[in-house]
């Protein structure tokens, strides 16, 4: 059934609320007495009178199911986009993997930034904080008092001084806790018990690794806290490491103040676990196609179960045993063939900021579109999955080993953006309002100056060495000029989204809770349901009215009709006494 606006079913019951264009029709009682069951004859009268009523909540019911088609289509849209949000950038979609010779001494994880390559890493050393430990004749007991008489206790800790005022009577406990306590301290240095079996021995422990972050106990005015009394346990030292024989000397380390490296090599994160020998530990990074794969999988079977959902609500039967086919609850419906059409335009089309591979120059994108990666809409009108996407994933595999990085930015390039020149170099763009494409630039040097700049046919406004465009799509693009001897230049930029992010970006609109298109058509729908539920309670109400005044004048006549049995009975039996 098509769709109608608020005021055409306005327009369609104008008048319905006026009694007088509606008649019982002519009903005619025959062998009426006393005894008829008149109930059922109102109830007849009242079921013919309702044909009004029945077809207002026949519309609703339509409304209804138009409203509930289109809250499961939001929901199917929503549960798409979480899906998508999944793997929406080069990290999440592009996945890597990286496997270590010797797992006791490193573990490594790695994101899309790292190269597939190999690395040899040796371990020299593991950073390490700073350990004191009092190691006179100890405590006896954790409430042993320290001193009689109000002391200091001093230390130094990463270069900065610190001073715990201890007061007369404070034990080995509280003593504890005036460190862990200290605000100036600020849990730089922990202090704790150390139970031998005969006493108690206090232990100072840096909580920061790294060789600056030393302690040195400075003074004491308590005798068992004589700085002498205490050694060191545990040296503080920062981390050593080697990649690929780097540094050459053989005193010559990377170092840092911890084991966790993420930033020695783009992309991949070191956790020092133990040394190893001189000839260290081999890590491998490579793509992890089978998570890959899935992440593909994923999407394509997400997005199936959209598209399924359209075929159903807006299929038609010609099969069936009416006169003309059968359509669905939203056959013909606007906002979900809008909805339907937005999706395929994404999948179809080239991704945004790219350029379509030029095989005689060598230049723009290899790979632009979905198509070329294995994934096409099924065509064949006779199969079960026409118009659902089709995956084959050896043509993707084939497309993944020929340029990894290539497939994942067609997928989830993340307004990614890069230029085709040398002489300027792009430092940002502002996420939100720099939109994807694809941007001419041209700028003209005099003087060593720059007097003029364009980003995207828009004028760039002009700081130093940087232009910046001011409006229009590429409005917020940050370009600093490299080259600035006296001359015209021109280049391009390409900010590049893939199809996972374009396809979020769409859904969002689509569902948004205030402007999505499913929305503005739920709230339509919402009001033209108001509006019929306004008819029903004012036909209702005609109907009731009706009905009472059936059961005014029925009663009436049964009251006419029982005088007019008595009189009968009167008469027949006066006539039986003259016989």
């Amino acid at each position: 059934m098509s769709d109608y606006s608020y005021d055409y079913i306005n327009s369609y019951y104008e008048g319905v609320y006026d009694t007088t264009q509606y008649t019982s029709g002519q009903i005619t009682f025959s062998g009426v007495a006393t005894g008829t069951d008149f109930d059922t004859l109102i109830e007849g009268l009242v079921s013919t009178e309702s044909y009004t009523l029945n077809n207002l909540e026949n519309w609703k019911y339509q409304w209804e199911s138009k409203n509930s088609a289109l809250s499961s289509l939001n929901s199917a849209l929503l549960t798409l986009q979480s899906t998508l949000e999944e793997m929406d950038t080069l990290d999440e979609f592009f996945a890597k993997s990286a496997t270590v010779t010797d797992t006791d001494a490193l573990s490594v994880s790695v994101d899309a930034d790292a190269q597939e390559t190999s690395h040899t890493i040796i371990v020299n050393q593991l950073a390490q904080s700073d350990i004191w430990v009092n190691t006179g004749t100890g405590f006896s007991a954790t409430d042993e008092v320290l001193t009689s008489t109000a002391g200091t206790f001093v230390l130094e800790y990463a270069g900065t001084q610190y001073t715990i005022n201890v007061e007369a009577g404070t034990t080995v406990e509280t003593f504890v806790n005036l460190i862990n306590s200290d605000a100036d301290l600020d849990d730089g240095v922990r202090a704790s018990l150390i139970n031998d079996g005969s006493s108690y021995h206090l232990e100072l422990r840096g909580m920061d690794l790294g060789a600056d972050n030393t302690i040195s106990i400075t003074s004491s005015t308590i005798a068992s806290l004589d700085p002498s009394n205490f050694e060191q346990t545990q040296t503080a030292q920062d981390s050593q490491i080697k990649v690929d024989g780097y540094p050459t000397a053989s005193d010559a380390w990377i170092e840092r103040d911890s084991n966790y490296l993420d930033d020695v090599l783009d992309g991949i994160a070191l956790t020092l676990k133990d040394t190893t020998d001189s000839d260290g530990t081999t890590m491998t990074v490579s793509v992890d196609n089978d998570s890959i794969v899935e992440n593909v999988e994923a999407f394509v079977d997400q997005f199936n179960t959209v598209i399924s959902l359209i075929q159903e609500m807006t299929s038609v039967d010609y099969e069936s045993d009416e006169d003309e086919p059968e359509a669905s609850v939203m056959t013909g419906n606007y906002g979900v063939n809008m909805v339907s059409q937005n999706l395929k335009d994404v999948i179809s089309t080239i991704g945004l900021g790219f350029d379509h591979y030029d095989s005689g120059t060598g230049e723009g994108d290899y790979y632009s579109t979905l198509s070329q990666l294995g994934i096409s809409t099924d065509a064949d009108h006779s199969s079960v999955t026409f118009g659902q996407l089709l995956f084959d994933e050896e043509e993707f595999l084939e497309a993944l080993e020929n340029d990894s990085e290539g497939v994942a930015m067609v997928f989830s390039a993340d307004d990614v953006f890069e230029s085709d020149s040398t002489d300027f170099t792009v430092l940002s763009i502002v996420d939100g309002s720099t939109q994807p494409g694809n941007y001419d630039v041209e700028y003209t040097v005099s003087g060593g100056v720059i007097t003029s700049a364009t980003i995207g046919g828009e004028d760039a406004s002009i700081s130093g060495n940087q232009i910046t465009a001011l409006s229009g799509d590429p409005v917020g693009m940050a370009i600093r000029v490299d080259d600035l001897t006296d001359g015209t230049y021109t280049g391009s930029v390409a900010v590049k989204r893939g199809k996972i992010p374009e396809l979020v970006e769409s859904i969002e609109e689509m569902t948004d809770s205030q402007n999505g298109i499913l929305n503005i058509i739920q709230e339509n729908y919402n009001d033209i349901i108001d509006s019929i539920d306004d008819k029903i309670d004012k036909e209702e109400v005609r109907l009731d009215q009706y009905e009472s005044r059936l059961r005014d004048k029925y009663s009436r006549l049964e009251t006419t009709l029982g005088e007019y049995y008595n009189l009968q009975t009167t008469l027949e039996n006066q006539l039986a006494q003259l016989e």
